[in-house]
């Protein structure tokens, strides 16, 4: 007992901030943004127009701010979403935390790349089908790219257990199903983003270079 006694002693226990340092940096740096902009909104602490994308007001008034915040911005928090909310989450810190470690090695300026490229993808789509906040778009376009990476991973959706290939379309049907018979273009969006990304840099074998600039920042 004396042996495991002192065997504990300046033995601690990892804090909240110990979990949150493990989690890779282009995602935890992303979801911070998301949770300040979509919490500052939410209290109305800043209104919509910088981070609600309105083509609109982009070409009219040179809003352009929008073009970059709807990508941080969750929409409407409440009890109505929770599972959506939940489950956009839970895609960050398991398929996003696994593309930055693992299909990406690490490699931040890499990652960075990737999400501008399908933010791009996403907004050439969004004109054409304007859906306002972006961040589940581009929180799709990950799942895609690490569904298309793991085509035969089980992965466990509620009460069953699916491989990871049909998971997006499991996601649009949900989709379809809980908007009333509406067509789920913000799923749809993002997953022909990843796909996209995929296809160019994978099945064509045509590595999309990050600019110097990035890898500068990064």
């Amino acid at each position: 007992m004396g042996s495991n006694f002192g065997g504990n002693i300046g033995r601690t226990e990892p804090g909240l901030w110990d979990h949150v340092l493990r989690v890779p940096p282009v995602i935890r740096y992303y979801f911070a943004g998301s949770l300040l902009v979509t919490f500052l909104w939410h209290f109305r602490v800043i209104p919509s127009k910088p981070v609600v994308l309105n083509w609109e007001d982009v070409f009219d008034k040179y809003n352009l701010p929008p073009l970059v915040l709807s990508f941080f911005h969750w929409g409407v928090v409440d009890r109505n979403r929770l599972f959506e909310l939940i489950f956009m989450t839970m895609t960050l810190f398991r398929q996003g935390a696994y593309l930055e470690q693992s299909i990406f090695s690490g490699d931040a300026a890499e990652y960075v790349f990737c999400l501008i490229f399908c933010g791009l993808i996403i907004l050439v789509q969004d004109f054409f089908f304007p859906s306002f906040v972006l961040a589940k778009c581009l929180i799709m376009a990950i799942l895609q790219i690490w569904v298309r990476h793991n085509p035969n991973q089980e992965v466990r959706v509620i009460f069953f257990t699916l491989r990871a290939f049909y998971l997006p379309f499991v996601i649009l049907g949900a989709d379809f199903v809980f908007s009333g018979g509406q067509l789920p273009f913000v799923t749809l969006k993002g997953l022909l983003a990843g796909h996209l990304y995929y296809f160019l840099t994978e099945v064509m074998k045509r590595s999309c270079p990050t600019p110097d600039s990035i890898s500068a920042v990064t």
